[in-house]
C-alpha cells in the first residue's frame, strides 16, 4: 500500500500540468490522442534518420583522425595480430551494427513522440510513458516536474537513459580497445564525465541543461563505433 501511495505522489494529471503551464503557454504541451493535423510523418522520420547518421559520420571522422594522426604504426601492428581468414572483420562489423541498433531503438520512439507532445514541451519530454486515469475522465497522468520530486524524477530519467544506451557502449569497449587502447581509455573517461554532467544538469536545471553531458556521451559512443568500423574495414 505504501508503494502505491509513493507512486501516486510522483505523478499528476495533465489537467494540473496545464494549469501550471498557463502562465507560460496558451495550450498544454501534451497533444490530444492521435496524430495532430500538422504532423508530418516524412519530416519526423527524416529527423530520426539525421540523428542516427550524422553523428556517426562525425564519429568515423574522429576515428580516422585518431588512426591517421595518432600512433599509426602501433595500430597497424595490432591489426596484424588478426588473421583475415579468421573472419574478425565480420565480427567487428557485427559489433558496430549492434551498437547502431541500440541507438536506433532508442531514437525511433521520437517518431511517435511528435504525435504526443510538442518539441518545446520542456520537462514533459522526460516522460517515457503517458498513462490514462481509468475512471472515464480520459485524464492523462505524467511525471511531476516541479520541486524536489521533479528533480528526483529527472535524475532517475537520466539514469534510465544511461541504462538504455549502455549495452552498445560496453560491447564496443573491448573490441575498440584491442587495437586503440589509449584512445578507447580516453573515450571511456569522456563518457563518464558526460553521464555525470547529464544527470546533474538534468536534475537541477531541467530540460536543456542535460545537453552538454549528452553531447559528450554521444561523441564518445560514435567515436568508439568509428574505431570499431575502421578496424572492420581494415580486416575485411
Amino acid at each position: 500500500f505504501g508503494s502505491s501511495v509513493s507512486q501516486c505522489q510522483l505523478v499528476r494529471t495533465s489537467v494540473e500540468h496545464e494549469e501550471r503551464m498557463a502562465g507560460r503557454t496558451e495550450h498544454s504541451p501534451l497533444l490530444e490522442s492521435g496524430a495532430p493535423e500538422d504532423f508530418d510523418s516524412g519530416k519526423s522520420i527524416a529527423f530520426v534518420a539525421v540523428l542516427l547518421t550524422v553523428p556517426r559520420l562525425v564519429g568515423f571522422g574522429i576515428a580516422f583522425a585518431i588512426y591517421k594522426f595518432g600512433a599509426t604504426a602501433k595500430y597497424d601492428s595490432q591489426l596484424k595480430t588478426f588473421g583475415k581468414e579468421d573472419g574478425y572483420g565480420w565480427l567487428y562489423l557485427a559489433v558496430w551494427l549492434f551498437s547502431v541498433v541500440v541507438s536506433f531503438v532508442n531514437l525511433f520512439p521520437m517518431f511517435y513522440k511528435e504525435k504526443v507532445m510538442k518539441r518545446d514541451a520542456g520537462n514533459l519530454r522526460a516522460n517515457m510513458f503517458i498513462y490514462t486515469v481509468d475512471d472515464g475522465s480520459n485524464k492523462h497522468v505524467v511525471l511531476e516536474e516541479e520541486g524536489g520530486i521533479g528533480e528526483y524524477n529527472r535524475a532517475n530519467r537520466s539514469l534510465g537513459q544511461f541504462v538504455e544506451n549502455v549495452a552498445g557502449f560496453l560491447l564496443l569497449v573491448p573490441f575498440a580497445g584491442k587495437v586503440f587502447t589509449i584512445p578507447t581509455s580516453v573515450l571511456i573517461i569522456v563518457l563518464a564525465v558526460g553521464r555525470i554532467a547529464h544527470q546533474m544538469g538534468y536534475a537541477s536545471g531541467g530540460y536543456g541543461k542535460h545537453a552538454p553531458g549528452f553531447f559528450l556521451h554521444l561523441m564518445s559512443v560514435v567515436s568508439l563505433e568509428g574505431l570499431v568500423l575502421l578496424t572492420a574495414t581494415r580486416l575485411l
